[in-house]
């Protein structure tokens, strides 16, 4: 499974929080989602369910969707 960290809540490199993208992550059930999120170090990591581009995660949601945009995730 791929997966991005992203620093968020700052514009300067390693120096905001670290987030975890999972940009495509469509085929895994709310179960399997609650695992990878046990796995993670960043604590609300962000799960982005193609096409629509929904994201299902924490309070560092609607960044996470900005970030996955400016990139051209979907």
């Amino acid at each position: 499974m791929q997966f991005q960290l992203v620093d968020v809540f700052t514009s300067t490199p390693y120096r905001g929080n670290s987030l975890t993208v999972f940009p495509d992550a469509g085929g895994l059930s709310s179960t399997q989602m609650a695992q990878i999120t046990g796995d993670c170090a960043s604590s609300s990591p962000s799960f982005s369910i193609p096409p629509d581009g929904n994201i299902i995660g924490g309070h560092a949601s609607s960044t996470s969707s900005n970030s996955s945009t400016s990139r051209g995730i979907r």
